[in-house]
């Protein structure tokens, strides 16, 4: 399958919700960023994820 890139927005609460999963889940790695800040950037246009089929495999917030 091909991996896709797009943008999420702050009414896709599923995707928003796996973004916020994953980057808790490399806090260490990756700095801290709070909810509130994922969906900032998400109604900002400024949040990407990368999927893989179903399975998100990278968030990038831009800031």
């Amino acid at each position: 399958m091909a991996i896709k890139v797009m943008p999420v927005t702050g009414e896709q609460r599923d995707l928003l919700g796996a973004a916020i999963a994953l980057g808790d889940r490399y806090t260490k790695r990756l700095g801290l960023l709070k909810p509130p800040a994922y969906l900032k950037y998400a109604d900002e246009g400024g949040l990407l994820v990368a999927l893989d089929g179903d399975e998100l495999g990278a968030v990038l917030a831009i800031m």
